[in-house]
């Protein structure tokens, strides 16, 4: 426990008289100078002495926030390490709930702009409020109070009670969620793929008992903006509440460091286009159970109201069984059965539904019509692309106008899986089935309420 003393210091104020006389003088002394190429030269050298002095500052800095988050992250259970707002306001419940955390540079200021801060984030008066810690010279503060540590500054506030900027009171740590994995514990041994905001690795997980466990490993880029890194830890949010076997599961997330890593489960036959690419005479009797597969895991996806949002054969992968397994959930969204969105940036376009393109919305259906595309890529064989030669705006006028003559059957496409496809595509989003319904298509037999109750 720290000592209940700190520093009170005062806030800095402008530079002194002298000080401004003597850059006043220095400045008119540039500007009088007969030599223009000299002084423009001096100009040029001192600009550089300088730029070079502030980037080893930036340097030093960094090398200190990162000795200090490893620190953190291995004797504070509070520390939350790179977590973005949403996340942790989440777990803030009542007045006077905090957590500790690290901020990320500006939003979309790439290449070292903005500040990475360890901020306290502390619910107040029913609202987060976000309390970023400074530091000067050796010293870490918030306002008028400082310490030589970042957990004395906290003891110090929390012990007496001391109001921060904005009226909150430090009242109860929230420690770390039990899916936070501290980074030794997570072993990289071989690359195997590229995701949207970093690189896949195939490794290792070992528990607090030594036991390893086989997994993959998503990384973060170090390069990245808070907007990005909020996306990354989505998948997180949305995977940690699904337990089912034809969906990926997730282990865990490692944040507390840079990199930041999600943690699942390593699917031992890879990628379902690449198995198709190396398997090309893989047997319609697989294919099907491949599509049933599917469809058993979306309808549980929607049991749990999660949309996935980017449905597509390149994101599914294989187990060791050869069992299919929806993953990448970047695109998805928790609680919601319809999402509207102006903008389509960045979405999968001939994989998108006709509202999806023409309004902007998202539902349970969208998803069925996504399904389709991907049961057209399956039987298929994933040797194409849907709507292969033509444009993305070319093919999103097709879709949004009826056009599937682009996507014909492939070649032995078994009757049930046509019958599904035609479902999936019919236009009207509300006579469009749900996916128990093709579930029951592909698997009449099958209880899917009884296997997957709660």
């Amino acid at each position: 426990m720290a000592a209940n003393t700190a520093k009170l210091i005062k806030p800095r104020r402008g530079g002194s008289k002298d000080n401004k006389g003597r850059a006043l003088a220095t400045a008119r002394t540039a500007s009088t100078t007969k030599s223009g190429d000299k002084s423009a030269d001096r100009k040029i050298a001192s600009h550089g002495s300088q730029h070079r002095a502030s980037q080893a500052g930036d340097d030093q800095l960094r090398d200190l926030f990162k000795k200090v988050r490893e620190m953190l992250a291995r004797s504070m259970n509070y520390y939350h390490g790179i977590m973005p707002r949403a996340e942790c306001e989440s777990l803030l419940a009542n007045d006077g709930d905090y957590l500790l955390r690290f901020t990320t540079r500006d939003d979309n200021q790439k290449g070292g702009g903005g500040r990475d801060q360890f901020v306290i984030s502390v619910m107040h008066n029913d609202s987060v409020r976000h309390i970023p810690i400074s530091r000067r010279g050796t010293m870490w503060y918030i306002n008028d109070v400082e310490q030589k540590t970042i957990s004395e500054l906290i003891e110090y506030l929390e012990d007496n009670k001391h109001p921060l900027p904005t009226g909150a009171v430090l009242m109860k740590k929230i420690r770390r969620p039990s899916y936070y994995i501290m980074h030794g514990n997570v072993t990289k041994t071989q690359k195997i793929g590229e995701g949207n905001f970093g690189e896949v690795y195939k490794g290792t997980l070992r528990d607090d008992g030594n036991t390893e466990t086989p997994c993959a490993i998503k990384l973060c880029k170090g390069d990245v903006t808070k907007k990005e890194i909020t996306e990354f830890m989505k998948e997180a949010r949305v995977t940690r509440i699904l337990n089912h076997k034809n969906i990926v599961r997730f282990y865990g997330v490692a944040a507390q460091e840079s990199p930041v890593m999600l943690v699942i489960e390593l699917a031992d036959k890879g990628g379902l286009q690449s198995y198709c690419q190396k398997h090309p005479d893989v047997t319609g009797e697989q294919l099907v159970s491949w599509g049933t597969d599917g469809a058993r895991g979306m309808a549980y996806l929607h049991k749990m109201s999660v949309l996935h949002r980017d449905l597509a054969a390149r994101n599914c992968l294989l187990g060791k069984d050869l069992e299919l397994k929806i993953s990448d959930f970047g695109k998805s969204e928790v609680g919601w059965r319809e999402i509207k969105c102006e903008k389509l940036k960045k979405m999968p376009i001939k994989w998108c539904a006709p509202e999806t393109l023409s309004e902007g919305k998202f539902t349970t259906k969208s998803d069925v019509w996504s399904y389709g595309v991907m049961l057209w890529e399956i039987f298929g064989r994933c040797t194409a692309e849907p709507f292969t030669g033509i444009t993305n705006m070319q093919a999103k006028d097709k879709i949004v106008n009826g056009d599937m003559a682009l996507l014909a059957f492939p070649p032995k496409t078994p009757e049930v899986g046509i019958t599904v496809m035609k479902a999936c595509w019919t236009r009207s989003n509300i006579e469009r089935p749900e996916f128990l319904d093709l579930l029951k298509i592909f698997a009449p037999n099958e209880d899917f309420e009884k296997e997957n109750a709660d």
